[in-house]
């Protein structure tokens, strides 16, 4: 009889220890998981991660300097979407190129400013921020440019329509 006791007890302890450590690992797992979403977030709260379904841009060439992934965005004011561009150097020599839109009273543009090789192409990430303005539909224009010893130079164009909700 006691050897049935002795291993009831210790079937249970098999089991503690077998649920103890499921509980450890369960909680482990969430720190990962909130240190990982902490480690992704921007200053302003948002989550910076790229969009899974964000299209590629048309690679840039020397006919066609400047792509978008897409030329039509939906928005709401305080919303914000990613559009990628494509952008080719047509120049002999390494220029840092910059972009700009043309309808800053309706969007913010925030990017990184890339040195591109002459006669090469690099992919931009843009954030695109809706200012609150009045819901209508606006045709925007981005340009790519370079500075030339303190004078803006355009390389190209490209339109894009906004539809602020």
């Amino acid at each position: 009889m006691c050897s049935k006791k002795a291993a009831m007890s210790k079937g249970l302890k098999v089991m503690m220890v077998i649920f103890a450590t499921v509980i450890i690992v369960v909680i482990l797992l969430g720190v990962i998981l909130a240190f990982l979403k902490g480690s992704f977030k921007r200053e302003d709260g948002l989550i910076d991660l790229p969009g899974p379904l964000e299209p590629q841009p048309a690679p840039a060439t020397s006919s066609n300097p400047l792509t978008l992934s897409r030329d039509y965005i939906s928005i709401k004011p305080g919303e914000h979407e990613v559009i990628l561009l494509s952008v080719f150097n047509p120049l002999n020599e390494t220029q840092t190129i910059y972009l700009n839109i043309n309808c800053t009273s309706v969007l913010t543009l925030e990017y990184e400013p890339k040195n591109i090789s002459p006669l090469q192409r690099d992919e931009f990430v843009t954030i695109l921020k809706a200012k609150p303005v009045h819901p209508d539909t606006y045709l925007c224009k981005f340009i790519s440019q370079y500075n030339d010893s303190g004078t803006w130079r355009e390389i190209a164009t490209k339109n894009f329509t906004v539809n602020v909700r």
